[in-house]
């Protein structure tokens, strides 16, 4: 179901991100999907790539390291990754339950160590969402 809100109401932060997320998983969801149903899992480097463009985690807190962004912007990509038909890759899982639950249940210490690795190298892409460059999220 897609996201409820008319496009003239998202921000152009939830814009940008749509964006970024659909571009990515046209790029690299799309081309790998039958290989993916034969192998019955993912090629590892999906996460590594989704982490560079900071596609996980994208709720969680920054001080965390994670995007720092809402709900909205885990539903956008769940959207994306619906439109390009895929359903192997398991972000939902990764960043929208497990993340949560560190989040909620795990200790100061331990949602230190362990979210910013959920994230990969997602704390390294801080960079302003410029159009007509390499996207990047949160900005």
């Amino acid at each position: 179901m897609p996201l409820q809100l008319p496009p003239s109401k998202w921000s152009a932060d939830l814009q940008d991100f749509r964006e970024l997320a659909r571009d990515f998983c046209q790029r690299e969801l799309v081309p790998h999907q039958q290989r993916w149903a034969e192998q019955k899992h993912v090629d590892r480097d999906l996460w590594t790539k989704a982490g560079e463009v900071g596609l996980l985690c994208v709720s969680v807190p920054e001080e965390y390291g994670g995007g720092g962004g809402t709900f909205a912007h885990e539903a956008v990509l769940y959207e994306e990754q619906a439109r390009a038909g895929d359903s192997a890759w398991g972000v939902s899982v990764h960043s929208g339950i497990v993340a949560h639950y560190l989040l909620a249940y795990a200790s100061e210490s331990k949602k230190k160590e362990w979210l910013p690795k959920l994230s990969l190298i997602h704390i390294w892409c801080r960079r302003r969402i410029e159009r007509g460059r390499s996207l990047r999220w949160p900005p």
